[in-house]
């Protein structure tokens, strides 16, 4: 599989974990990370108002240690506070910024970003264009497929953003009004494609290594962005890489899913405050732990736990359980 170039950065593998409100904090890109067979994670949006408020900070979403690998999200709707906010990003150590095109939630969009942004392709190119005129590090955008189906205009808008200077693009190839229901229509990410220069990632609806292999194959991307199903499977990019070399690829061992599980509990005790800790861990016992053999015991423990200690402890305890 050969390795991506975005702007001066090199991507290799070209598997990337998805950008997802709530989840993509530092310590479980890290700790996906470490896994292998990754090229590249992306920060949980930014929005650039809290940042240039003073009301986020930097260091919530971006950590120093994973700058190497990580890009930036940042989302807004004024270019010149973009601007301002990707060269305070820069002068932290971000080495890749990447523009939220996509996000449908009403919150963002009411403002005028995220997926809002599609309806006006003339402002995402004057984003893209201030950032990659002025930033020293690559710049991208990643893009829904259009604001409903009446307006499926991922073309046009890709087309603006490859004009505006972006290094590369992602498609989600679902509209805003689709939300994260349906199914993601991968002929679209092909049609971007052919429509631009520009590297092209495609995302939406990759649960298994071979739905991976199959985007690629399908779409002619040059990279594929996994999501919710690798907070399920964090082994997923591994696999991925084993099946696209081999043609199979194994499955984890218990033993393997809970020492990953210790490692990430123990990372957010040791790196986030208790509260911030403690919600991510049930989050994360919630989803990763879906499908699991009596893991129902476990999940149902998490209303009553107080502290991460306490529910790193009952983890360790229903982890004896299984071997």
């Amino acid at each position: 599989m050969k390795a991506l170039h975005v702007g001066n950065r090199l991507i290799d593998p070209p598997l990337i974990f998805a950008p997802m409100a709530g989840l993509s904090e530092a310590v479980l890109r890290k700790t996906v990370y470490s896994l292998g067979s990754l090229g590249l994670t992306v920060t949980e949006l930014v929005p650039i108002e809290g940042l240039l408020r003073g009301r986020l900070k930097l260091s919530e979403y971006l950590s120093k240690d994973d700058l190497e690998f990580t890009s930036l999200q940042l989302s807004g709707s004024t270019p010149e506070r973009f601007l301002e906010a990707g060269r305070m990003a820069v002068d932290y150590g971000a080495r890749m910024i990447d523009v939220n095109m996509g996000c449908p939630v009403p919150k963002i969009t009411k403002s005028g970003g995220g997926s809002a942004l599609l309806r006006e392709p003339a402002k995402a190119r004057h984003i893209v264009e201030i950032l990659s005129a002025n930033l020293p590090v690559p710049v991208t955008a990643k893009i829904r497929s259009g604001w409903d189906e009446g307006s499926l205009n991922f073309a046009d808008v890709g087309k603006a953003l490859e004009d505006g200077g972006a290094a590369a693009i992602t498609l989600h190839s679902r509209t805003r009004k689709a939300m994260y229901t349906g199914k993601a229509d991968w002929k679209q990410i092909a049609l971007l494609k052919k429509s631009v220069s520009v590297p092209v990632i495609g995302n939406g609806d990759i649960t298994r290594p071979q739905e991976a292999k199959r985007m690629f194959d399908e779409t002619g991307c040059d990279a594929v962005m996994i999501g919710r199903g690798a907070v399920k499977n964090p082994f997923i990019f591994k696999q991925t890489m084993e099946f696209l070399e081999t043609g199979s690829y194994g499955e984890p061992g218990m033993d393997e899913r809970l020492a990953f599980m210790k490692r990430h509990f123990e990372d957010l005790i040791s790196s986030l405050e208790a509260g911030k800790a403690l919600h991510y861990m049930k989050l994360f016992v919630g989803k990763f732990t879906r499908g699991m053999d009596h893991a129902a015991s476990l999940r149902q423990s998490l209303s009553v736990v107080k502290t991460p200690f306490e529910l790193l402890s009952l983890f360790n305890e229903w982890a004896e359980e299984q071997n």
